[in-house]
């Protein structure tokens, strides 16, 4: 049985959620960009070319604890102003939108993933 970090663990995760939104006709615009408020794990245009800042959390398969329940109120005010800030620099009439994508792996085996689409900003 090998050990998976965190950090590989979160890389897996990006990685798949990035193939799997490719396949879907998403355009993969950024991973990892950094901008005044937060680093932004996918930055992407959906199909409709919808500008589209994703967090993924990735857990393990035997976590108890879900990665919906890992987006702290601090995290979602600092990834909401990424969103607005985001949007101007792109000449967007608006704000980003804000996704999540919930991961979970067994080793290295991506096993479940979820995505939730439009979440609400807060200022």
């Amino acid at each position: 049985m090998s050990s998976f970090t965190a950090h590989q663990r979160g890389k897996l995760g990006e990685e798949f959620v990035c193939q799997q939104l490719h396949k879907d006709g998403w355009r993969i615009l950024g991973r990892n960009y950094r901008c005044p408020y937060a680093e932004i794990d996918i930055l992407a245009l959906d199909p409709a070319r919808n500008l589209v800042v994703i967090e993924v959390k990735t857990r393990s398969s035997f976590s108890w604890i879900d990665g919906y329940d890992c987006v702290s109120s601090k995290q979602l005010r600092r990834l909401s102003r990424a969103c607005l800030y985001i949007g101007s620099q792109n000449y967007r009439k608006r704000p980003a939108r804000l996704d999540l994508a919930l991961v979970k792996c067994q080793f290295s085996n991506i096993t479940t993933w979820q995505h939730l689409t439009d979440l609400d900003l807060i200022d």
